[in-house]
């Protein structure tokens, strides 16, 4: 139940970081329109979406002049596409809760965020160091609990706390 409970909190907290990447995401956008075009078939449509996860990437290395995109967050419904591509590869087996790794598009990581809207993908760039970073995470306090204690109704009570900055440093990553 802790090991649990434990894991909520950090599947929220990773909610949370998802969501302000969403919201500071600066380099030019792309859209992708899951209607196919007349002629074009369902399959090659939905291939064109890896074109624009690419398009995606090379915006980011325009506006950093650094890199491309690293990974991809998807809403359920671009989820639907990206898991049917032939590119991509499961992780396997999980037993989620909220925001995971649901496998790979090529090289680049796709994590599943059922709090993103659904139509939506963000492409980002993840760099090795602290000077290549877009956003910053830093818990200074990992998740901690509390001994159980038991009251006179035998009814027992546990907390957690845990404590962490953050920072967006560059919104085009």
């Amino acid at each position: 139940l802790v090991a649990y409970t434990a894991a909520n909190i950090k599947h929220e907290i990773d909610g949370e970081i998802m969501g302000d990447l969403l919201r500071i995401a600066s380099a030019k956008a792309v859209t992708w329109d899951a209607t196919p075009r007349d002629g074009i078939s369902l399959r090659d449509h939905n291939e064109s979406f890896y074109n624009k996860v690419v398009e995606a990437g090379n915006n980011i290395f325009d506006a950093t002049k650094l890199a491309n995109g690293s990974y991809i967050i998807v809403g359920m419904n671009a989820s639907n596409i990206v898991e049917t591509l032939p590119r991509f590869r499961s992780a396997g087996i999980v037993n989620p809760v909220g925001p995971h790794l649901v496998g790979y598009l090529g090289n680049m990581p796709v994590y599943k965020n059922p709090f993103y809207p659904a139509d939506t993908f963000l492409v980002g760039w993840r760099g090795t160091g602290l000077f290549d970073a877009g956003y910053l995470y830093c818990p200074y306090m990992p998740i901690m609990t509390t001994q159980l204690i038991m009251d006179a109704n035998f009814e027992g009570q546990r907390g957690f706390a845990t404590s962490y900055g953050k920072k967006p440093v560059n919104s085009k990553m």
